[in-house]
């Protein structure tokens, strides 16, 4: 669909035509709000169904580009003989459908979506928020045998279209330009406080003479890094070349190849210019959870890391249902986990949950810190407030995740439960909190402070199971 006013591409795509008189084919071509749809008879003969009559020549050099193989996405069952690959070109070849849907337009969404998603499992799993991530299961044991590769879901699609709103980069993510797909990643990535070096080319009219963005598939392929591609009104990912094909993640759910011709704007001179836009670097490396084996019970990072995940639940600590008002520290073994905890005014209460308790006289304070024998990558913690009156307000509490960094010593927030959430205070429907904590962490607290006021029990925050993912 060409927007013959702005002069761009709103969406293209190969179809079987409906027509009775339609070839295999379908061009649809916009115009003052027109919708004209043209099918070809044969090779020499093109026909506007609508009018009854021959279309003119200005078409038929678009029909006659699209029936050659230049400007389409070809499916194929083989690669030729001179390809090049990135090294984990797998990951695109079994992802499948595991990305947003293209709705209306938003191929560049899909397109970045795409490669987050593949750095997200290789080089840092913080790029892409977990409750989006697709997690990949097989009896495999390493994971070039996996049917499918991780992936993101279509939530993650929508996410990144509301994110670019939120910055004014797209209002819906639809025919997006060079600059806007650039600033959706370079932004996304900034908003996650991941370090990283972006490199891109803006498509140009004589791209042809001088193949600027040719030359940088090249580069990036070559480097083992996947690139962003758009060009003749389509935005993938390519991940492999041979001396005639670009072959990519199409965001149609499959793998498929172009012509080198797709890219060189003599062939769809009334087109936006090819541009790329390529993530050369993630400077700090982070493990993927992103594979998990059934049969080794273990997430298998791509680095070769085994992660392990244990449960523990709140019968599991041993503790009396009790606030004591001085600290208590135990020792505690679960499956294969082993951890220590220290606290104060924290106890095993109703043979429900661990709670903690801060507001009450002679309180004020209310802690438990969780110090684990193993790096943790990962814990989800079931959370919520005991009840819905724990008297625990912004302008004199505090209720915090906190991790410990051993290089400097001190305790770093992680999550103000009071300010940056809405937390459950319904203690049988609990939050699921995930708390990505960073590489060679073992030491976490849930801590509290309020007024030292009142004879009953009250700032209570209700811990549930924890799933604890550790090296």
């Amino acid at each position: 669909i060409y927007d013959k006013m702005e002069n761009m591409i709103d969406e293209y795509q190969i179809m079987k035509s409906p027509y009775l008189y339609g070839g295999d084919n379908l061009l649809v071509y916009c115009e003052n709000s027109n919708v004209l749809k043209y099918g070809y008879v044969d090779s020499k003969s093109y026909y506007n169904l609508q009018t009854k009559c021959y279309i003119d020549d200005y078409l038929s050099k678009s029909f006659a580009d699209q029936e050659s193989e230049v400007g389409n996405w070809l499916t194929f069952t083989e690669y030729g003989d001179d390809v090049k690959k990135i090294t984990n070109s797998f990951y695109f070849e079994k992802l499948g459908h595991m990305h947003g849907l293209n709705t209306d337009g938003t191929c560049g969404v899909v397109a970045i979506q795409i490669m987050l998603g593949y750095y997200d499992t290789f080089s840092n799993d913080n790029i892409i928020d977990e409750k989006y991530d697709h997690i990949s299961k097989s009896t495999a044991n390493n994971i070039y045998d996996f049917t499918y590769s991780p992936g993101s879901q279509n939530d993650f699609h929508n996410e990144l279209i509301r994110f670019a709103s939120s910055k004014n980069i797209s209002d819906n993510g639809v025919g997006m330009n060079v600059n806007q797909c650039k600033d959706i990643t370079r932004e996304y990535l900034n908003n996650r406080n991941i370090k990283y070096d972006c490199k891109w080319i803006e498509g140009n009219w004589h791209d042809s003479t001088h193949n600027v963005a040719c030359n940088h598939i090249r580069e990036a392929i070559d480097a083992n890094r996947p690139i962003f591609v758009g060009g003749a009104g389509h935005a993938t990912v390519a991940y492999a070349y041979d001396s005639k094909y670009v072959y990519v993640h199409s965001g149609w759910g499959d793998v498929r190849r172009t012509p080198w011709e797709t890219y060189n704007n003599d062939f769809w001179d009334f087109f936006a210019g090819t541009f790329t836009i390529d993530i050369v670097s993630i400077f700090e490396q982070y493990h993927s959870d992103n594979y998990y084996s059934t049969t080794l019970h273990n997430y298998l990072c791509p680095c070769g890391l085994k992660l392990s995940e244990q449960r523990v639940h709140p019968s599991d600590y041993g503790f009396a249902e009790a606030y004591y008002p001085n600290p208590v520290q135990k020792n505690i073994k679960v499956g294969a986990l082993s951890f220590s905890t220290n606290r104060l005014r924290c106890g095993y209460i109703e043979e429900e949950s661990i709670n903690i308790s801060s507001r009450r006289d002679n309180a004020g304070l209310a802690y438990i810190e969780y110090e684990f024998n193993n790096n943790i990558r990962k814990i989800t913690a079931e959370l919520s407030l005991w009840s819905n009156s724990e008297r625990l307000y912004t302008s004199d509490s505090t209720l915090k995740i906190e991790y410990y960094n051993q290089a400097t010593g001190k305790w770093i927030q992680y999550l103000d439960l009071l300010k940056d959430i809405n937390i459950s205070k319904d203690r049988k429907n609990k939050d699921q909190i995930c708390i990505n904590l960073p590489n060679n962490c073992r030491k976490i607290r849930f801590i509290s402070t309020s007024l030292a006021s009142g004879d009953r029990n009250k700032g209570r925050l209700a811990i549930g199971d924890l799933n604890v993912i550790y090296i």
